[in-house]
């Protein structure tokens, strides 16, 4: 057993927060009653309501994207470098959960950036990352009755870490990779205190909309508050976690009572045929 990244160790705040039960790298093969060892050893077994999950996270370190832009002025990024090291670490966290796929248990890969290297966790880009680079199609209309073709249309490359485009003659059709995995999950943390600046700062608006002078006069004004209130000890310490779940039609779905906290977000599979928030109470 190895001692936990603080990747892990924020995830573990996470659950002990919620009330979950866990394990960090437990005897798979004893706790469950499995013939053989495994051939890995996933970093979390959590348990909510008699149901188990397993969970493997990722630990983001700086790397020589990291170092070019301490120095770099200006330029442009490949979408190997946007989506890239989130890919990667789907498609190798997803190898080393392969050998629990027929265990019955949900499968979840955990993605966290303690050490805020460039690695980007939003919506945008976990998406992307898992089912291919964004791009447009825009028609144009070429016989110049001013009329398109058709609509502009919203599409992903065939780069995703779930996904794949296989082609037999005229036909197309796209293929799940790694239908084991269950979600991925990334899990946030942010301070007490930054939520108390913010609400500070809100009582400041600016009294001339558009006025760079008023804006830096109600930002003044918003930070001698602050201050004043700092010095009086009554910021808040102390920090929070939560975590936005994307779903994948894996074998055993994750179920909603798990990662349902009042701050956590979930993303999956609409009814319209889209991908993008889900309701909670669903």
């Amino acid at each position: 057993m190895t001692g936990p990244t603080q990747s892990e160790q924020r995830f573990g705040e996470y659950l002990d927060a919620e009330g979950y039960s866990w394990e960090h790298e437990p005897d798979y093969q004893s706790v469950l009653g499995l013939d053989e060892r495994p051939e890995t050893c996933p970093d979390f077994l959590i348990s909510r309501d008699e149901l188990r999950v397993i969970c493997e996270v990722q630990e983001f370190e700086a790397g020589d994207l990291d170092r070019r832009l301490e120095t770099m002025r200006f330029g442009t990024l490949s979408d190997k470098e946007v989506y890239g090291r989130q890919r990667r670490a789907m498609v190798d966290k997803a190898r080393q959960l392969e050998p629990f796929a027929e265990s019955g248990n949900p499968l979840v890969i955990v993605l966290a950036n303690p050490r805020q290297v460039h690695v980007a966790l939003d919506e945008h880009h976990v998406v992307a990352a898992m089912f291919g680079n964004p791009k447009f199609s825009i028609p144009v209309d070429t016989t110049g009755d001013g009329v398109p073709p058709g609509p502009a249309t919203y599409l992903v490359e065939d780069y995703g870490a779930f996904i794949s485009l296989e082609r037999d003659g005229g036909e197309e059709r796209f293929v799940a990779r790694h239908p084991h995995i269950s979600a991925v999950a990334i899990v946030h943390e942010r301070t007490y205190e930054q939520d108390f600046a913010e609400e500070v700062m809100a009582r400041h608006p600016s009294e001339e909309p558009g006025s760079t002078l008023a804006a830096a006069e109600a930002a003044t004004a918003g930070l001698e508050e602050l201050n004043e209130l700092r010095g009086a000890g009554q910021v808040p310490e102390g920090h929070y976690q939560w975590v936005d779940v994307y779903e994948l039609d894996g074998a055993n779905p994750l179920p909603r009572n798990i990662f349902n906290g009042s701050r956590d977000l979930r993303f999956g599979f609409r009814s319209e045929g889209a991908y993008g928030p889900l309701d909670p109470q669903i």
